[in-house]
């Protein structure tokens, strides 16, 4: 039975001359996998411009019950174009990155429509935003931790200024472990803590402190998610906000 929802396109891989395996995060269904064939077709009404990730989607499909079945996309369509992320270099590195954590964190099948919801304004507002801070990226791993149960805990203590990575907590002072940011990196995550999307571009960092507060944010999520593999995309990411 055919059922309408709406999906992310998280990540797509080509599948011989005109197939593709692409994976899509439903607000009704979770994170499904399609495979797609024949895009090049001229009887095709799907074609592979649909697939490039974060394309937004008014889907027609079918799922299946099993995770290693692939689910049958009937028709689909693009909801809100992002045509200003596709057009900016910057905002594209950023969202490759942004593709990447959540392609590699987001596993579960079953439905999660707040996840989806700030997924949707996360874009939104990547698309509408004339120039996206270069705190963009650590305000969206920030924000995305409270999904993935790692949201850091600040108690208001204003001595509390190392960030516990094992923990999740700020401490006063840093344990025998290595597994602490240090002061300069912990007070400007504290201060993401504090800030609204819309404040994003008053946060104010250097290079050298944005770089180290980034690698530690995904050290963090590496710590606490088995499954959080190696990515790559911070890489580029740090070499276009350079400035």
């Amino acid at each position: 039975m055919h059922q309408k929802t709406h999906g992310i396109v998280l990540h797509a891989l080509k599948y011989g001359d005109s197939g593709l395996i692409v994976k899509i995060f439903t607000k009704d269904f979770g994170l499904k996998s399609f495979m797609i064939k024949g895009f090049r077709s001229p009887k095709s009404n799907l074609s592979a411009s649909l697939f490039l990730p974060f394309s937004m989607l008014e889907m027609d499909m079918s799922h299946k019950k099993t995770a290693s079945a692939f689910n049958i996309l009937k028709d689909a369509r693009c909801y809100e174009p992002l045509h200003n992320i596709q057009r900016n270099f910057s905002k594209q590195a950023i969202a490759l990155f942004v593709a990447e954590v959540l392609y590699k964190t987001i596993a579960d099948e079953a439905p999660h429509e707040d996840l989806y919801v700030f997924i949707e304004e996360i874009l939104k507002f990547m698309n509408e935003t004339e120039s996206l801070p270069a705190v963009f990226p650590h305000f969206f791993l920030v924000r995305y931790s409270r999904y993935l149960g790692l949201y850091p805990h600040s108690n208001g203590d204003a001595s509390a200024c190392y960030f516990n990575l094992r923990d999740g907590i700020f401490n006063s002072e840093i344990n025998p472990h290595p597994d602490f940011l240090m002061k300069d990196e912990s007070l400007a995550l504290k201060q993401l803590l504090d800030v609204s999307i819309d404040s994003l571009p008053g946060v104010k960092m250097g290079n050298e402190l944005r770089n180290n507060l980034l690698l530690g944010l995904i050290y963090y999520y590496k710590i606490h998610l088995l499954n959080f593999r190696e990515i790559k995309s911070h890489l580029i990411l740090a070499e276009v906000l350079r400035g």
